[in-house]
């Protein structure tokens, strides 16, 4: 409220905002959307210390003494993040790199996460404005316009697209426990388990509720807006 006032924020609030940044970091180091990773294949018969790799072998990044290969295991490496299991935004408080360029950074021991990938063939598909299409609004319509404002590589339009999520989101709406799972102690995200390793599932235990009236006609304005937009 201090930043954007009564207006819709927008991607240029992010540099202003850098507790969005640390929460960016931490829902893709702790929940990766794609937890299995993307698989890399072998254009030719390789050897690596002793073992030999066919050519078209399927090929994931792997944690350490973990017999799921994934890159949620590389993520809650206890050596890499101290309590791997709790999301803590704070970790990432001196972190002030984008994603982009923690994938570049020559030092691997210094990526944030590895949510898009790593090597060559780093996922550059866009896919997350697509992912918060498929829910009703309110949500699909704070983060609809971003299509709009921003083309691109995947990577850069899943990090445009969540921080103006997570903006939206936390300008319009209080997010709140539903009634049935009020007073019931301290909620465990395993119980709210999806199909990936680490994603949620559709019955989440909270809900979002308008802040005000204001708030409320405000995104429902936004989301008629960019609806003209695009007939």
């Amino acid at each position: 409220d201090f930043i954007v006032g009564n207006r819709i924020p927008t991607w240029d609030d992010l540099k202003d905002i850098p507790i969005v940044r640390c929460l960016m970091k931490e829902v893709w180091r702790w929940r990766p959307p794609v937890a299995l990773g993307h698989p890399h294949t072998t254009t030719r018969d390789l050897e690596y210390e002793g073992l030999r790799i066919p050519k078209g072998a399927r090929l994931h990044l792997n944690g350490k003494n973990t017999p799921l290969i994934t890159f949620r295991a590389i993520q809650h490496d206890p050596d890499r993040h101290y309590d791997p299991d709790e999301f803590r935004p704070e970790r990432w408080v001196n972190d002030h790199s984008t994603t982009q360029q923690s994938i570049n950074s020559p030092d691997h021991s210094l990526r944030d996460h590895f949510a898009f990938g790593a090597g060559r063939r780093i996922c550059m598909f866009p896919v997350t404005l697509n992912f918060f299409r498929q829910y009703p609004r309110p949500l699909s319509s704070i983060v609809t316009c971003l299509s709009v404002a921003y083309q691109g590589p995947g990577i850069h339009i899943a990090e445009r697209s969540l921080a103006v999520a997570i903006m939206r989101i936390l300008w319009a709406f209080d997010v709140m426990l539903k009634p049935s799972v009020r007073g019931k102690g301290t909620l465990d995200p395993k119980t709210y388990a999806g199909f990936m390793p680490g994603n949620p599932g559709e019955n989440l235990p909270v809900c979002l509720v308008p802040r005000s009236k204001e708030r409320g006609a405000d995104v429902e304005r936004e989301w008629e807006r960019e609806k003209k937009g695009r007939d």
